[in-house]
């Protein structure tokens, strides 16, 4: 066939041209027929990594050296976090460190066990609280990816059932409830006050309204009120979508609620000279007075008592984690001090400035409940 159609009359010149023709037109026609079977290859490979059987045959896989530095990249893990994470992964037989990093349920299982077998092991206190201190900064890490990747950056994403928080001119606080989510508007329920009476901010003006979503992360954004209208569960509100999400301070490691006693006392604070550096030194002065530790996290805790502590002071605490008969020792600047007018208790928001290695991994432990 393939001669036939070389086959040509004439003169050598016109025959030349017509066999380059042909050759031309049958390389296009392969090459198209390359490309096409590359698509369709890359199509189906697609799909298939796409696919609960590969997904949940993906995370099951052991734990190899590419998953180790997908994950310390990923979480910005050190060298040395991730050679410790490469030799649990293998000993404990961890599965797929790149998806299961996410998975909350086989992490902590595994630490825990680890925890447990490092201090049955393990004799030198110091080796121990080295080693706690790298896994519980990985822990630490694998939860700052988690809520990175849960940031948003348009209204288009909000989650329908959020609420919103407004506040007019006399900062009297207004909730609604984002009923739909369509790809022109917020379809919310009307403004309301805590008491059930509504507020209707202007159509076509500016307003600033607070949510929060997964992760407990907040967001500020300005949206414009389109109009009202009547829907099925009454006076509605069309809000526009807005592209300027501004995330507000969110939590830098994971706190828990907490319900026991604990001492404070006041600080002296010292400036140490050490050569050409300072250094502070906090030292505890005074009485001890009883408080209630309300939440802790790693970097600081909140107090519930009836002293009149004010901001910015120092406290030296004394807080039994886990009934331990040693108390943990830490010192601590309060950033926030209200009075609760409900149970005139006195709430102290307080940011730890010093304490040891063994404090610090001890406070992550009860947190992440290896202890």
């Amino acid at each position: 066939m393939i001669a036939f159609l070389l086959q040509t009359s004439g003169s050598p010149l016109m025959a030349r041209q017509n066999h380059m023709f042909y050759f031309v037109a049958i390389g296009a026609v392969l090459i198209c027929f390359i490309l096409g079977v590359i698509w369709f290859i890359v199509q189906m490979y697609q799909k298939m990594i796409k696919s609960e059987a590969y997904q949940n045959k993906q995370h099951n896989i052991p734990t190899n050296a590419s998953h180790i530095k997908a994950v310390g990249q990923l979480c910005e893990l050190t060298e040395a976090e991730e050679q410790i994470l490469a030799a649990v992964c293998q000993k404990y037989a961890i599965p797929n460190i790149a998806y299961n990093y996410r998975n909350t349920e086989i992490i902590d299982a595994a630490f825990k066990k680890i925890f447990e077998d490092m201090q049955e092991s393990e004799t030198d206190p110091k080796v121990i609280e080295q080693r706690r201190s790298l896994l519980l900064s990985i822990r630490q890490k694998f939860d700052t990816a988690k809520a990175n990747q849960l940031i948003i950056t348009s209204s288009k994403t909000i989650s329908e059932g959020t609420e919103l928080q407004y506040y007019d001119s006399q900062r009297k606080l207004y909730t609604a409830v984002i009923q739909q989510n369509t790809p022109e508007a917020l379809v919310c329920t009307a403004f309301k006050d805590c008491f059930g009476t509504a507020v209707q901010p202007e159509q076509l003006s500016k307003i600033q309204v607070f949510f929060q979503q997964k992760g407990n992360i907040a967001y500020l954004m300005t949206v414009r009120v389109i109009r009202y209208q009547t829907g099925n569960t009454g006076l509605e509100m069309l809000l526009s979508h807005s592209n300027d999400l501004q995330m507000l301070q969110k939590r830098s490691s994971k706190r828990i609620p907490m319900n026991q006693k604990c001492l404070f006392s006041a600080v002296k604070v010292e400036i140490i000279n050490e050569g050409k550096t300072e250094r502070l030194k906090y030292i505890p002065v005074g009485k001890s007075y009883g408080a209630k530790l309300v939440d802790i996290a790693s970097g600081g805790c909140q107090l519930s008592c009836n002293v009149n502590v004010k901001t910015n002071q120092y406290l030296h605490l004394e807080i039994s984690l886990n009934d331990s008969a040693q108390p943990d020792q830490m010192d601590g600047l309060v950033v926030n001090a209200h009075t609760d007018s409900a149970t005139n208790m006195r709430i102290l928001h307080i940011r730890f400035v010093s304490l040891s290695q063994k404090t610090r991994n001890r406070i992550l432990m009860t947190v992440y409940d290896y202890m």
